[in-house]
């Protein structure tokens, strides 16, 4: 089984090297690495005759959001070409093993109706080297008025036994999915996986909707457990206007896509945002 793996990065110098690292060790020979740099990223040069895998970074020279970076690293690693495709966040740690556990996982449990296939993600402090003792996200679902990443913040102890969280999930967070290749050609449009008016915030709930739309699953596999160095903060004002804005907005096109009875609730959310919350 082939694996293309694709990571996009944004600002993420200080975190690039060890998400890269922890990607080296499990790659094997015929599998490949593309990594987008959305312009401003510092990624080290490597000798290619050093690895044992195909391994191509392209410097886009501009910030193509989360979805046209994702949607370039497909066509420059030639997607079609792999059985499958993971796609991974600049500040995500993959543990030991953990492609091999996964390739394992689509072997035993091949299926046509697999949409994504991910694994809980729990905080990690890249400046200490070392997860923290809390979930990032265990799936996405909607409570209340917001879509949200189930139990983000909850105290974890460290024994992944105790974790419990619906196995196929509304929505998975985008920093860390695994997409057979069938998957992706059921839901591909115009050479875009991730629909590019989102660029960033939303764009993941948005592919799952429409994978299961498709009749995909959405699973959550326990054993596939990683760590995530979220970028964003849990505190709204700590978070910029215009990201805040965006979000709202993008909820908005969601659920016009998809979602068409929580549109107007989204539409007072956005106003909220634009009229309130500005400074």
């Amino acid at each position: 089984m082939r694996i293309l793996v694709v990571v996009v990065t944004y600002k993420s110098s200080h975190v690039i090297q060890q998400t890269l690292n922890a990607v080296f060790r499990q790659l094997r020979p015929q599998d490949s690495l593309v990594v987008v740099n959305n312009g401003d990223t510092v990624i080290p040069d490597y000798d290619q005759n050093m690895l044992s895998f195909s391994f191509i970074k392209h410097d886009s020279g501009k910030n193509l959001g989360f979805c046209g970076g994702n949607n370039l690293g497909l066509r420059l690693g030639n997607w079609s070409d792999f059985d499958a495709v993971l796609l991974l966040n600049p500040d995500l740690i993959l543990p030991d093993h953990w492609l091999n556990t996964a390739v394992e996982y689509l072997t035993n449990h091949a299926s046509d109706d697999l949409g994504i296939l991910s694994g809980p993600l729990i905080s990690y402090n890249f400046s200490h080297h070392q997860p923290l003792p809390r979930i990032d996200s265990l799936g996405i679902g909607r409570q209340g008025l917001r879509w949200q990443d189930l139990q983000q913040g909850q105290t974890f102890d460290g024994d992944i036994n105790t974790l419990t969280f619906p196995h196929q999930p509304e929505a998975i967070c985008g920093a860390l999915m695994l997409l057979p290749r069938a998957a992706i050609a059921a839901v591909i449009e115009n050479g875009q996986l991730f629909d590019e008016r989102f660029s960033s915030y939303k764009e993941d709930i948005d592919l799952c909707l429409r994978l299961r739309n498709a009749d995909k699953k959405l699973i959550l596999e326990k054993s596939l457990l990683a760590y995530h160095g979220r970028g964003w903060s849990n505190d709204r004002r700590a978070v910029p206007y215009h990201l805040r804005l965006q979000s709202a907005r993008n909820e908005i096109l969601l659920h016009w896509k998809n979602r068409k009875r929580y549109l107007f609730i989204s539409i007072l959310k956005w106003c909220y945002v634009r009229l309130l919350e500005k400074k």
